[in-house]
């Protein structure tokens, strides 16, 4: 719209800024190094074994969320951050732990996904897109005695024959045990 004044006219304007709130978060999750301390084996990461995650969270809205929190199903409780309440722009950090399943092993891999989530001063709680991790998890490998499961050959100038005894009277160049 426009308005014409003629010289010596005046005219009285009202401006109307609507605010429009805009809740938003982001997260940023990292994962720790497994543990090997935890499970069966000390050597290895294995079951029982727990996963430390780290997640940052921003508020990248124009309005204040409170319950600021971590939406993570694979967490063995909930995830504890320095703050609940984010101002526009702020930020703070939270903490979790996994504990690693025998899936996991077997599979090689921990994938695990998290969101943030807050509550703007009015309407729904906003949630955050998903961040995902995935941490390798090595299966321990166990170890085979090959000696175990091969026969006992005994080579000799008649041929190779099975079991630990030599034949009689004849003269035997070496044992062979296989590779």
């Amino acid at each position: 719209n426009s308005l014409t004044l003629a010289n010596g006219d005046s005219a009285v304007c009202t401006i109307t800024n609507t605010f429009v709130p805009a809740p938003s978060l982001t997260v940023d999750k990292t994962a720790g190094v497994p543990t090997t301390s935890l499970g069966l084996d000390p050597a290895a990461t294995d079951a029982g074994d727990t996963i430390g995650y780290t997640f940052a969270v921003e508020n990248t809205g124009n309005v204040t969320l409170a319950s600021v929190g971590i939406v993570d199903a694979k967490l063995d409780a909930a995830a504890v951050c320095a703050a609940a309440t984010l101002a526009p722009g702020g930020a703070t950090s939270c903490t979790g732990i996994h504990t690693i399943i025998q899936a996991e092993v077997d599979a090689g891999t921990s994938d695990n996904s998290a969101t943030a989530s807050g509550t703007p001063p009015a309407g729904p709680a906003v949630v955050s897109p998903p961040d995902t991790t995935a941490t390798a998890v090595a299966p321990v490998q166990p170890e085979v005695n090959r000696s175990r499961f091969l026969p006992s050959l005994v080579c000799g100038p008649g041929g190779i024959f099975p079991g630990a005894r030599r034949p009689r009277g004849k003269a035997v160049a070496e044992d062979f045990h296989g590779p």
